[in-house]
């Protein structure tokens, strides 16, 4: 079936398909469907056509709340996040209500330590100056914010390898997380350059890559990827390697997150 028909499927048909019978996450029969990324990601919720996928009911409401406080912390990644404060707003409503100890390990930098830490961000004493003007400040992320961070490029390991891999995943997924001032460094350039796979992002025929955006490789047992979300503060590097092809004795390097053994105990392939 091509990408358009699939789109246009509702719940019901959509896990009638032979490739939805599975769910995503842990293997388990699929009952529902899930949108990763979630649509509250997203300005009036225009998630990408062809991001959604076949879930349990177990996997996909254990992530309702993780994805509400997901939505504001990149919310607060955003360098354009003054463009729709109201969004924001709402976002950080539903955080207070629901999951309160991810606003209450936020700690502000001292404006001397913002300044030093944006001038080291854009490499000049202008723009961190004229973020000052604008009454800016830099936050620095808790433990709590960190880890969904981290689950946050698990379940993104998951999901596109599921999508481009056309099998549900089992393995282990490394991530990280890499300030945009490395945009302009050759070596993370050469890692872009590695990444072939640059996919279309629609909702409705319009063009949404300015909000989610990712280049990726995917290959038998394995899946990399570096994603970013609308004016990005950072960008998540994604390795999702299959059980069978993690080298013995693997030494993680300082930075990165390891999930440890995820996924069906029997492996699954979607069929076309």
């Amino acid at each position: 079936m091509g990408e358009a028909k699939r789109r246009q499927l509702n719940k019901k048909d959509f896990l009638a398909l032979p490739e939805n019978q599975w769910c995503v996450y842990c293997g388990a029969a699929s009952s529902t469907v899930d949108h990763f990324p979630p649509r509250n990601f997203f300005a009036n919720r225009q998630f990408p056509e062809g991001y959604m996928y076949p879930a349990c009911d177990a996997c996909n409401a254990g992530k309702s709340s993780d994805e509400q406080a997901l939505s504001f912390i990149v919310s607060m990644m955003d360098w354009g996040v003054d463009d729709d404060n109201s969004s924001f707003q709402k976002h950080l409503k539903a955080v207070r209500n629901n999951r309160p100890e991810i606003i209450a390990e936020l700690t502000a930098l001292l404006p001397t330590q913002a300044k030093r830490h944006v001038r080291q961000i854009f490499g000049n004493n202008e723009t961190a100056y004229k973020f000052r003007a604008k009454g800016w400040g830099v936050i620095k992320l808790g433990p709590e914010a960190k880890k969904l961070l981290s689950e946050m490029c698990v379940y993104f390991g998951q999901t596109l390898f599921f999508k481009h891999n056309k099998s549900v995943f089992r393995g282990e997924v490394f991530s990280a997380r890499v300030s945009c001032n490395f945009v302009d460094d050759p070596k993370f350039n050469f890692i872009i350059s590695k990444l072939n796979g640059i996919p279309k992002l629609v909702h409705t025929s319009h063009d949404i890559s300015d909000q989610f955006f990712y280049r990726y490789y995917a290959t038998e047992g394995g899946f990399y990827a570096i994603l970013q979300f609308r004016k990005p503060q950072v960008f998540f590097v994604i390795c999702a390697i299959d059980e069978q092809y993690i080298p013995h004795g693997l030494i993680v390097p300082e930075g990165w997150y390891r999930s440890g053994i995820i996924g069906p105990q029997v492996k699954t392939t979607v069929s076309e």
